[in-house]
């Protein structure tokens, strides 16, 4: 199943140091932050930003892809380098991993990122790396997988991205807009139609099925049955139950046990 991309108007941030290797962001949490930088701890102070409410891991797990910002900046809050891109966490949620770029900011200029991530390298004391979740600018920021649209969920004015996987269907499940796999419709149509204990009334012409089970069959009769071989009907004139052999119209009569 493809990953979603969650949207969320919950501000998280923290601390993150760069893992050279793969190119990971390791998360060090809120309170090493609230040391490293004086804009973030002013903010705290004047409860802007609730310390104990900034985690990534709060408010997203590994199924879950997002939007995030990445700023190198300085102990006073004067942002060198900044990188906005897609990613998620790793399976113990403590390392962003940065699936897809978008583009850095550097001294002002907004530049794509098509060398894949930045390395970002720490290279004093006095500069460090803030993670933060990114709201997107404008819409079409949320355009960033294929066979994409743009929906709402629960919360008003709140625009997410939804794909639309191969064979699917497009529909509202679980509180959830979705892409809902036709497999997984006509499996559910299925057990719905076999646990159904009442009346099921299909207003379809014409159903083809290869095989049909079932305890009784109630033919209602009428007067202009089509004359196609093997057509059964029940013939209330002369109280008969009648088929088409391709030529003409038998009666089916019952062997008498006399």
């Amino acid at each position: 199943m493809t990953q979603r991309i969650k949207i969320t108007t919950n501000s998280t941030t923290e601390l993150g140091q760069s893992n050279n290797k793969n190119f990971d962001i390791e998360l060090l949490g809120s309170s090493p932050l609230y040391s490293a930088n004086n804009l973030f701890k002013q903010a705290v102070d004047s409860k802007q930003i609730n310390l104990d409410e900034c985690l990534f891991s709060q408010y997203y797990d590994n199924d879950d892809k997002f939007l995030y910002l990445i700023q190198l900046s300085d102990s006073n809050g004067n942002v060198s380098l900044s990188e906005v891109g897609m990613g998620k966490l790793s399976s113990d949620l403590k390392f962003l991993n940065r699936i897809n770029p978008f583009y850095i900011i550097k001294d002002g200029k907004y530049i794509p990122s098509l060398n894949g991530p930045v390395e970002f390298l720490e290279k004093s004391y006095n500069s460090h790396l803030i993670v933060r979740n990114y709201y997107p600018a404008n819409l079409a920021e949320l355009f960033v997988q294929d066979y994409s649209i743009i929906a709402s969920n629960d919360q008003e004015f709140l625009p997410v991205p939804v794909q639309i996987e191969p064979n699917s269907l497009l529909g509202r499940a679980e509180e959830e807009i979705k892409s809902i796999s036709l497999d997984s419709i006509l499996e559910s149509t299925r057990e719905s139609i076999q646990s159904y204990t009442k009346q099921l009334i299909l207003k379809s012409s014409q159903i083809n099925v290869r095989k049909v089970k079932t305890k009784q069959l109630l033919l209602e009769p009428h007067n202009k049955p089509d004359e196609k071989a093997g057509t059964l009907y029940y013939n209330q004139e002369d109280d008969s139950l009648s088929f088409f052999n391709g030529k003409e119209w038998k009666e089916v009569v019952m062997k008498s046990d006399n």
